[in-house]
């Protein structure tokens, strides 16, 4: 057997439209859909962590992750992060926690995000900038059907 059984050699390059890099999500409230959900062991702290993966507009922007520290040893961290995942849960349409992480796979809401400056030096060490999405702490999690309040074309009505 050779190393590249099964392998396809392609002449032709990938359409670059198919491997653009995405870019990360204006701030604002946009679609949302659950592709991931695992839990793990942080490998620095030890701590029991969830990951989740979220994937934007149908897949028109970057995925966003986030991580739950559901059981977080600081009472503080723990009730914060039991709280973000509450209103998830709630988001989602669950009234309880489901059986498993894996229920909220496929699930949809509405995500309430934020741009930050991602900062990191890469393998050839040169320092590399770019923005990605994070999810307001306030309001960042409503249902599928929540339409965004809008200030265009709206008046004040008169007294």
């Amino acid at each position: 057997m050779v190393d590249f059984e099964g392998v396809d050699w392609i002449d032709e390059p990938v359409a670059a439209e198919l491997t653009a890099k995405k870019e990360a999500a204006p701030e604002g409230v946009h679609d949302a859909k659950v592709i991931s959900a695992e839990k793990y062991q942080s490998p620095n702290s030890g701590n029991w962590t969830v990951k989740f993966v979220y994937q934007i507009a149908g897949g028109q922007y970057k995925d966003v992750m986030e991580w739950f520290n559901l059981w977080d040893p600081n009472p503080e961290s723990k009730k914060i992060s039991n709280s973000k995942f509450t209103a998830l849960a709630k988001a989602v349409g669950f009234k309880t926690f489901p059986p498993a992480f894996d229920n909220f796979i496929g699930k949809e809401c509405k995500l309430n995000l934020y741009t930050v400056n991602d900062s990191w030096t890469d393998n050839d060490g040169n320092e590399r900038t770019t923005q990605k999405n994070k999810i307001s702490l306030t309001d960042g999690y409503q249902s599928p059907d929540f339409v965004p309040p809008t200030s265009e074309g709206t008046t004040k009505p008169s007294l």
